[in-house]
């Protein structure tokens, strides 16, 4: 980080890594080459917990913020002292340089960008995404916002507001009308209007086949018949499945609070499977343990890994993602579900459903 010393003279300080911290207050940090926390940061952190942020949403921006210390340090600039022509040519450097997050070192893996024959979908690309680069600039600009209100820093805003007057864009909009194109702000990238993607019926079946264990023959079971997220599939417990009513609780990344969805009759058999195969559970406890001992909660890593390994025996680029758009779009298709009478953009939203759109699964 660059800061003006009391002579005068600008001391350049190297940004260096986001941690983790034992605090519940600030549950990460960007510390200095020197390990001392970089305040500004901290301060801005601290403001997003105490608007019980999650501790994820503090590490996302925790990075952005790394990125842009680190840009500013390059130039010898202060954080207080950037201005919008420093925000421009950050965005420019986004723009052409690689993500060092997308680096393929693993053999044979398809070149960036390619078109996966099995899918249709393309690879990740070496750089930064639109969403990328956009995202930073909001959190940039809202780290500003915070410290020019507390009348720290500069008293204008070097990320150019949204057009308009600022706020969100498209944050009251009517899910059944169309959107009105508006026009983007200054160096915010033009986004693409994704398409809702699903996994063919034939490829889920070889997907399901090369799964090697009942624990993730019920994790995509689960996964393709409630469309859950991944982070709403591993933080469940014994306590959120009902055996009874062919349910299970899921908690939502935005409220945070439980749901109960409905999931196929598949995924309650190869449950009970899984649970002959692993320790007893116990009271509160995670439900998805890894296989190796000493048993642990799964985690992300390991989830991702399972899809890998099944990717490298069909050809395809799989993510778990993809699950969730399958269901959608399955009940969207349905006749007999409510699903099938919304626009074709609901397919993306969160499925609810009743248990009248189950489908049938692939064959054990």
């Amino acid at each position: 980080m660059a800061s003006t010393a009391p002579d005068g003279l600008v001391v350049v300080v190297v940004v260096v890594v986001v941690v983790a911290t034992p605090q519940a207050s600030v549950p990460y940090a960007v510390v200095d080459e020197t390990g001392r926390v970089v305040e500004p940061i901290a301060a801005y952190l601290a403001d997003l917990t105490a608007s019980d942020c999650s501790a994820l949403t503090i590490r996302a921006y925790a990075f952005d913020l790394q990125g842009w210390f680190r840009f500013l340090t390059g130039r010898g600039i202060a954080w207080d002292q950037a201005t919008r022509a420093e925000v421009r040519d950050h965005v420019l450097e986004l723009r052409s340089a690689d993500n060092p997050y997308r680096a393929r070192t693993r053999p044979g893996s398809p070149p960036a960008g390619s078109v996966n024959a099995r899918t249709g979908k393309p690879s990740l690309r070496l750089g930064y995404a639109p969403a990328t680069i956009n995202h930073r600039l909001a959190v940039v600009g809202g780290f500003y916002e915070f410290h020019r209100q507390a009348g720290r820093g500069s008293m204008v805003n070097p990320v150019p507001t949204a057009v308009g007057g600022g706020g969100r864009r498209g944050a009251h909009h009517n899910a059944l009308e169309a959107w009105v194109p508006e026009r983007r702000s200054a160096y915010r990238q033009r986004m693409q209007q994704r398409v809702p993607r699903a996994i063919t019926d034939d490829l889920y079946a070889e997907t399901f086949a090369a799964l090697t264990s009942n624990r993730d023959r019920a994790m995509v079971s689960l996964l393709v018949s409630s469309g859950a997220r991944a982070a709403e599939l591993l933080g469940m417990t014994g306590d959120d499945v009902d055996w009874g009513q062919g349910r299970v609780r899921l908690v939502g990344k935005g409220s945070r609070q439980g749901q109960w969805v409905a999931a196929s009759p598949d995924f309650f058999a190869w449950l009970a499977r899984y649970l002959v195969d692993r320790d007893p559970l116990v009271a509160g406890g995670p439900l998805w343990l890894t296989l190796r001992a000493p048993a642990r909660p799964l985690g992300y890593q390991a989830l991702r890994q399972v899809l890998l390994r099944v990717n490298a025996q069909t050809g395809a680029n799989l993510v778990l993602h993809d699950f969730r758009h399958t269901c959608a779009l399955r009940l969207a298709s349905d006749r007999r579900s409510r699903w099938s009478t919304c626009r074709p953009t609901c397919a993306t939203s969160t499925c609810r459903a009743p248990r009248s759109t189950w489908w049938p699964a692939p064959r054990r």
